[in-house]
């Protein structure tokens, strides 16, 4: 049952999520918001040893942590701790991609 609950929300998730694709000032902490942590993470992968730098391996690291930090908090979104959005969802990846760049 729990299941069938969530399966009903995330198909009418963009239902009831109509939202404006403007780089808001909302839109704006999103990017931040995946671009901060996939900073550091790809910094941190990219020069463990600085001998042998793997900077694709540092790229592909951040950008996953920035965006599976920003998908974690539309799913807390979604079970109703917030309004869930794919606006916001996809300017915080994109801010995890230009992080981890």
């Amino acid at each position: 049952m729990k299941n069938l609950l969530l399966l009903i929300k995330l198909i009418s998730f963009n239902v009831y999520c109509q939202d404006s694709w403007q780089f808001s000032a909302d839109k704006q902490k999103h990017f931040i918001a995946g671009a901060v942590p996939s900073l550091v993470a790809s910094s941190v992968i990219s020069n463990i040893n600085q001998d042998n730098p793997k900077y694709l391996k540092g790229f592909i690291i951040g950008a996953s942590v920035g965006s599976g930090l920003n998908l974690a908090k539309e799913g807390f979104d979604l079970l109703g701790f917030g309004t869930p959005s794919y606006q916001d969802l996809t300017y915080g990846v994109l801010g995890s991609i230009v992080g981890s760049a």
